[in-house]
């Protein structure tokens, strides 16, 4: 509820989560990432100008919202696991080479807003740091993100055919 607002929590709750991600980063440069005056302390990076990273983390976490007045709440998540990245290294030279490596990975979330019977508003942050070191290189890449979102949930009748499926067992154990 404090991100998709597809749900109206009234009541405080914490939980233990467990998290997956798919992910694909890429990033270069012209000649090298790395300014000449330094290049020499890279060794076999040095002429390095692109790395492209695919990803794949899991690992688990804690969430916990904090509802005030049934209507003002607060949220934060916090989460870490491992990461399995596959990376291919693009050299200056046009050498290229793929190299897969494990690394920690970490994702922080906080929201606060406004979540009433029918309008709703919250800010909210994304905080995610992944690290791509290998030998003599280490890149730390932090993804900071903020969003607003303001919405009102119009009355509409569920579905027949939607009432069906929230009497499934299946739908009950969600």
């Amino acid at each position: 509820s404090a991100y998709g607002s597809n749900y109206r929590q009234t009541k405080s709750a914490a939980s233990w989560m467990l998290l997956g991600n798919l992910y694909f980063n890429r990033f270069g440069a012209d000649s090298s990432l790395f300014p000449a005056a330094v290049r020499n302390y890279y060794g076999d990076f040095a002429d390095l100008n692109r790395l492209r990273v695919i990803g794949v983390s899991g690992g688990g976490g804690f969430s916990w919202n904090l509802i005030v007045f049934k209507k003002i709440f607060a949220n934060l998540t916090i989460g870490i696991g491992g990461e399995l990245q596959f990376r291919k290294y693009h050299h200056f030279n046009r050498d290229e080479e793929d190299r897969t490596y494990f690394s920690g990975s970490g994702d922080v979330r906080s929201s606060f807003g406004y979540n009433g019977d029918k309008f709703f508003f919250f800010l909210s942050s994304l905080n995610d740091i992944t690290n791509f070191e290998g030998g003599t290189m280490k890149i730390q890449s932090k993804f900071i993100s903020g969003a607003f979102q303001i919405g009102y949930r119009f009355p509409v009748k569920t579905p027949a055919f939607y009432k069906k499926i929230q009497e499934m067992g299946v739908y009950k154990m969600l």
